[in-house]
Order: C-alpha cells, then sequence, then structure tokens
C-alpha cells in the first residue's frame, strides 16, 4: 500500500484526471441528497463505481478519499499479482516483479485516474485466483462484482473462466460458479427492484448503443498496436510464453486471461486508452512467470533480465515525472493555493459568494462538486449534450436539453476556451446565448468563467 500510495502521490491532491472521475463523484453527491440512481444524474457506466465513490464520501474529503481507494485497489492488485506468480512460476523468488509492474502499468494508458478500470483490475485477479483454488462460487461473485463496476469484464471472465473448467475438465464447478454470479447480481440488483427501468437503461441499452458505433478494423487494429508498443517488453515476454504454454500448461490459462482483457479493452470499437489498463495484471504475471522460468537456476542472468525489464517497462510510464508533479501539488496546497484548474476556477466563484446556479459546458463536471452545487441536468457528463455519439447515447435531444438548461438561467457558465470542433454545432448554440447575456470574468487553464449580467 505504501508503495502504491508512493507511485500515486501526484494523484492524491488533484480534483479530476478525467471526466469519468467527475461524473462518478457527481452520482455519489446525488445519492447522498436522496436523489434516485440514474435519475438526477445519469450514466451509462453499472452502478458499482458509484457505490465506490460513495464509500469515499466516508472521508473528510471525498476526493482524497477516491484517490486512496484507487491506491488501496492497486496494491490489492498487486499482491495478488505477487500470489499468482508463486503459483504460476513455483517459486517466491522475483514475487516481487510482478507486484512492481502492476504498480508501474497502473500510471499507464491513463491509469491514474480513479476510473472502473483501476477498481475491477484486483477483483478480476481475484476471480482467477478463487478459480485455481478451486473456490468456484467465490470466483463467480467475484465476477459479478466486476460486471457491476465495469461491462466489459465480462469478456474477461468468460474466456479466462472457460479456458479454466476446460484444463482441469472440472465442468461441475460450473453451477456453483453461476450461482455466485447470480447471488452478487441480485444483491447488485436489490436498490433497483422497484423500478429496474433507469439500470437497464443505462446499463444495458445504452452501452448496446454505445458499442453500435464501432471504428473500422485497421482503426482498431492499429490503435491496438499503439497501446501493445507502449509496453513492448512485457508483451514480447508474453509472446515468448506461447512457445512454453505446452509444458507449463498455467501459461495457458495466463496467455487466456490477457487474450480476455484485450478482447474486452477493444469490444466497443472505440480507441479509450484507459481500457487497456484491464490488461495491467495479466501482462505482468504472464511476462513475469516467462522471465522466471526462462532464467531458472541462473540467478545472474535473472536479476540482469529483470532490471532491464523494470527500466524499460518503467520508462514510458509517468514516474519520470512523478516527483515534480507532486512538489507542485504538495508546494500549492502549502501555500492555499488551487492545485489545478478545476480547483482554481471553483475558488474563483466561490469568491463571489455561493453561487445559485453553475452550468459546465465542456470541461471538468467535479466543478459541481467543488461548490456544492447538483448539476441542472442529468446529463452533467458534457459529450452527452455536445457530443453526436453520446447523444445517441444517451437518446436524448440534445439541442432541446441544451435550450431547457440555458432557460434556468445559470448564474455561472464555464466553458472551454479550445473546445473540440466536433463539439462546434451544439456550441454554436450556447455561444449566442452567452454573447446575450453573460459576460467574461476570468479565463483560467483554458477554461472560460462566465457570470450573468456582470457588466
Amino acid at each position: 500500500m505504501i508503495v502504491a500510495i508512493a507511485l500515486r502521490t501526484d494523484t492524491l491532491l488533484l480534483t479530476s484526471v478525467d471526466w469519468d472521475e467527475s461524473i462518478y463523484m457527481l452520482s455519489a453527491d446525488a445519492l447522498l441528497a436522496g436523489q434516485a440512481h440514474y435519475e438526477a444524474v445519469w450514466d451509462n457506466k453499472p452502478p458499482g463505481v458509484h457505490w465506490i465513490y460513495l464509500v469515499a464520501h466516508l472521508a473528510p474529503d471525498p476526493i482524497l478519499g477516491v484517490r486512496l481507494l484507487a491506491c488501496a485497489a492497486v496494491a490489492a492488485a498487486a499482491a495478488i499479482a505477487r500470489s499468482l506468480f508463486i503459483r504460476a512460476s513455483g517459486s517466491a523468488k522475483l514475487s516481487w516483479l510482478p507486484a512492481l509492474l502492476v504498480m508501474l502499468g497502473s500510471r499507464l494508458h491513463g491509469g491514474i485516474a480513479a476510473n472502473t478500470e483501476i477498481f475491477s483490475a484486483p477483483i478480476l485477479a481475484g476471480v482467477v485466483l478463487a478459480l485455481l483454488a478451486h473456490r468456484p462460487i467465490v470466483a463467480g461473485g467475484l465476477a459479478a462484482a466486476a460486471f457491476w463496476i465495469k461491462c466489459n469484464t465480462a469478456i474477461d471472465v468468460a474466456v479466462v473462466s472457460a479456458v479454466f473448467f476446460a484444463w482441469q475438465r472440472c465442468w461441475r464447478q460450473i453451477p456453483r460458479f453461476l450461482l455466485g454470479c447470480i447471488a452478487v447480481t441480485l444483491a447488485c440488483l436489490l436498490p433497483f427492484l422497484a423500478n429496474p427501468h433507469p439500470i437497464w437503461n443505462a446499463v444495458i441499452e445504452a452501452n448496446m448503443r454505445h458499442t453500435g458505433d464501432r471504428h473500422s478494423l485497421g482503426a482498431t487494429v492499429w490503435f491496438a498496436l499503439r497501446m501493445v508498443d507502449g509496453q513492448r517488453v512485457l508483451w514480447a515476454l508474453a509472446a515468448i510464453g506461447t512457445a512454453s504454454m505446452w509444458r507449463q500448461p498455467i501459461l495457458i490459462l495466463l496467455l487466456a486471461w490477457l487474450a480476455g482483457a484485450t478482447a474486452a479493452a477493444l469490444a466497443p470499437g472505440q480507441p479509450y486508452e484507459h481500457y487497456f489498463v484491464e490488461t495491467t495484471v495479466p501482462l505482468a504475471v504472464l511476462a513475469s512467470t516467462v522471465l522466471a522460468l526462462a532464467t531458472r537456476g541462473q540467478p545472474r542472468l535473472a536479476m540482469l533480465a529483470t532490471a532491464i525489464t523494470l527500466i524499460v517497462a518503467a520508462t514510458p510510464t509517468t514516474e519520470l515525472r512523478l516527483p515534480a508533479q507532486t512538489w507542485r501539488s504538495l508546494r500549492s496546497a502549502w501555500q492555499g493555493e488551487p492545485v489545478d484548474g478545476p480547483s482554481e476556477i471553483a475558488q474563483r466563484i466561490l469568491e463571489h459568494g455561493h453561487p445559485s446556479s453553475l452550468y459546465v459546458v465542456d470541461i471538468e463536471p467535479v466543478l459541481y462538486h467543488l461548490v456544492g452545487l447538483l448539476p441542472p441536468t442529468k446529463y452533467a457528463f458534457p459529450p452527452f449534450l455536445i457530443d453526436t455519439h453520446f447523444g445517441h447515447v444517451a437518446q436524448i435531444d440534445q439541442s432541446a436539453e441544451i435550450v431547457r438548461v440555458l432557460a434556468t438561467r445559470p448564474e455561472w457558465i464555464v466553458r472551454s476556451t479550445n473546445p473540440w470542433h466536433g463539439y462546434a454545432t451544439r456550441l454554436a448554440d450556447i455561444d449566442s446565448h452567452v454573447a446575450a447575456n453573460y459576460r467574461q470574468v476570468a479565463i483560467v487553464a483554458g477554461m472560460e468563467l462566465l457570470r450573468l449580467g456582470e457588466k
């Protein structure tokens, strides 16, 4: 845990790393305010991640709370990776290597955010460990828990469980595995029994629409190759493992796990880099196992190969910038200054007193949380209102919802000074309203702060 915190210290004070985090936080805020799930803040993610952020509210500062929960998740994934490595290699030597690779790799592919992949990773690793320990009910329960945090994990679980049951020929364990899945699923659905439509619409129907708009096969393959290139040494070791898998059957299971995680990352057909965080644990365990088996009985070669692997594996990560980033955050906090753009914008707004209302157009929605307001629209994730694809996902009339929000005459509007060109159509409607009713108060870190009636 200490190492995990040390490797993520530059994130601890940040208010937001990406927009997904903001929506999870706002969903938790809405639940605490007594609002029904998916009614006050709509999201196409399963409720599990919102509940994790709800737990973070037990901390005096929920944002710091969720950062620490992310550190705990990474530490748990690293510990389980170590256990899996010992089972796979048959030795505790070098067992620290997969653990460290997991903690380093968790910073790649946008993993510094407290997103669904970070929290589902240790649970998926727990599924594999439980299967190997022949505890199918536990494995099934963990599989369902992972699904209700991130739907794509169903692919990981399907592949790795099918390979395990075929490898071990333990078909009689399947009913108990499914029993664990059903039990946890029913527990997760319990809060929605009175009205199941919101969760069906948000988690099932919306994500079916989300995966329907796919990139071409060529674009998907090119994206996958770019992701692999970032950890080429580990992927090379994984490829080498295929040559030994018939002599070491457990390598088949690890390769299946990695293949399932890769398939899950590419399943939506969209180039979302953070989906590849799912490959971190299986890649670390498989690469470390191959390295240990290849250098067994040759301690000097093992240490040299390990050192090279670690150096190359760490190079593309953000560890090289970690000390400077951490120092800047700590210095800002010590001096009582905002640590990032959203916190500075929030401070500027609060200098004028507590705001009566706020509309965040196309920047981090965590601003609502920072100033103590719920959003004026349930579609607080900006793309739901200004991105054509996500408008289709949410099945809403974007123009009508924007008009409705602007008709409430929010006291403050915050937007990007350099919006993405794909948002141009919807932003044009907002621009005309802003020009007639709002004046610019400040520009902070590429964000424009506007106030109603400001002269």
